[in-house]
């Protein structure tokens, strides 16, 4: 019982792990999508 808990408690750990680098992911590539709007914006 013990060993089943802790590889549910890894796939926990593991999918929280993931919503996190999915998110800061996000983030980075909107930032560089708007950073890139920005310089056409000036350039054209």
């Amino acid at each position: 019982m013990s060993k089943e808990l802790t590889i549910k408690e890894k796939l926990q750990i593991k999918i929280k792990n993931r919503k996190e680098i999915t998110v800061t992911k996000l983030f980075i590539s909107i930032a560089i999508l708007y950073v890139i709007y920005l310089v056409l914006e000036i350039n054209f």
